[in-house]
């Protein structure tokens, strides 16, 4: 599918970045801005349709079950996280501060899948 062998550890996005500003002749900075601005815009619309058609891509299309699944296996992760935060010693470790991140993200995720599905609890 991909050309140019792409290394193992290497994210595909920031493999195609790179593919991108060495075709286009731009930075890959400026490549990684602009797909981030359009995955902020997308993921705002989806807040609005629950299809969305990107010209060139193809149809992204939001899955209530799935967004529910989601939230129930997240839910579950978000627990065990907790209780591994509140069982870390040094609130100051490296460790800590680890987790406490991935809580928070996840916590994220979790309230932006109930907002897309119009569940408040």
């Amino acid at each position: 599918m991909l050309s140019d062998n792409k290394p193992v550890k290497l994210p595909i996005k920031d493999f195609l970045i790179r593919k991108l500003a060495v075709k286009m002749m731009l930075s890959e900075d400026t490549i990684t801005n602009i797909v981030n601005f359009q995955a902020k815009d997308i993921n705002r619309a989806t807040n609005l349709h629950s299809t969305i058609e990107i010209s060139g891509f193809g149809r992204l299309i939001f899955s209530r079950a799935t967004a529910e699944r989601s939230i129930k296996l997240l839910s579950g992760k978000l627990l065990l996280l907790k209780e591994k935060l509140e069982a870390e010693p040094n609130k100051e470790s490296k460790t800590y501060t680890k987790l406490l991140d991935r809580y928070n993200k996840m916590n994220h995720v979790i309230n932006d899948l109930k907002i897309k599905i119009g569940n408040d609890d």
